[in-house]
């Protein structure tokens, strides 16, 4: 089962994440909706023509529909995910530094002083919206940790989230 988000207000709630085996299959189980559009844009009268025009509409309708799903990639177990405010990001790369030190940057600080180091990782949110995951820590010149390991990358420590 693959899940899929919506970026098009007209097929209905663009936050609900729909479950289907394939774009196809979840299209199949809207047929009725499609129609419906399809019969509210024609309107009246009754006759043949109508049920053409019915049937060529929705069929749009079905390809529109199509085009406007996103498939949402599964958990990467490999990087795992993160909570921030209730919101759910798979993390698709590995934390690394970002290059933003505060205050100033690396040529500002000497060894002893105290300066925050920002990490980063991109990730997807639940829509399928690429996003970068950051968190920062305060480090001491010359005591930095030797690699990612010894940081805790807990939601906790997380300092902001930005939807690209």
């Amino acid at each position: 089962m693959k899940k899929f988000s919506m970026h098009d207000e007209r097929f209905g709630d663009t936050s609900i994440v729909h479950e289907a085996e394939s774009y196809d299959s979840l299209a199949d189980e809207c047929a009725n909706l499609f129609r419906d559009m399809a019969v509210e844009e024609y309107g009246s009268p009754d006759g043949a023509e109508r049920e053409q025009f019915i049937a060529r509409r929705a069929s749009e309708l079905r390809a529109e529909f199509i085009d406007a799903l996103v498939e949402i990639p599964p958990e990467n177990p490999k990087y795992g995910h993160v909570v921030v405010n209730g919101n759910r990001y798979n993390l698709t790369s590995q934390a690394e530094l970002s290059g933003l030190l505060v205050p100033g940057g690396w040529e500002t600080v000497s060894d002893g002083e105290t300066y925050t180091a920002e990490w980063r990782a991109d990730g997807l949110d639940d829509h399928g919206n690429l996003v970068v995951v950051y968190w920062q820590w305060a480090e001491v010149r010359g005591d930095e940790l030797e690699d990612a390991s010894g940081y805790d990358f807990s939601d906790d420590n997380i300092d902001r989230v930005e939807v690209l």
